[in-house]
């Protein structure tokens, strides 16, 4: 007689926590890699013209940008060369942010408790940001003060979450 062999379904660990996992906590993940998403880009970007502002004025040189543009003076074409080189150190501030903001998203859906720290950090400092940028008249900035304020207080008070994270 031939035995009849018992097929169970394997349950994989990442399905049975993707299960568990709050709809909010999904969506601030999902808020990271879209951060994430546009530092890089706008990394790019910033890297792209600080490299060709400081080739432009290194190609031409300072007499020769004078002799074009004369209403310049020599100590705003040096200013130019220092902010061309500033953006690129900006690039690379960006461009790490953009990693880092890639990691905590990924991380927050794997229950990693640093990853729900870093996410707080970020946030609450995005809610200075906004706060400060009202205080300075920009009132568009209050949806950031809203949204900062409501994934900084979920991720932190949340009982839900202190769960998953404990």
């Amino acid at each position: 007689m031939a035995k009849k062999r018992v097929r169970r379904k394997s349950v994989s660990k990442n399905s049975s926590k993707d299960s568990k996992i709050p709809r909010e906590l999904k969506v601030i993940s999902i808020i990271f890699y879209i951060g994430s998403f546009f530092h890089i880009i706008g990394a790019l970007l910033m890297l792209f013209g600080g490299i060709a502002g400081t080739a432009l004025i290194s190609a031409l040189g300072v007499d020769k940008i004078l002799e074009l543009m004369p209403n310049l003076t020599q100590q705003q074409v040096i200013f130019a060369t220092v902010l061309s080189a500033l953006l690129i150190v900006g690039a690379i501030v960006t461009f790490v942010m953009g990693v880092l903001e890639y990691y905590v998203g990924r991380d927050l859906m794997k229950r990693r408790n640093w990853a729900r720290i870093t996410a707080i950090i970020i946030l609450l400092l995005g809610l200075i940001k906004s706060i400060t940028l009202l205080i300075s008249g920009n009132f568009v900035s209050i949806i950031g003060i809203i949204l900062y304020g409501i994934a900084s207080w979920y991720l932190l008070f949340h009982k839900n979450i202190r769960k998953i994270f404990d």
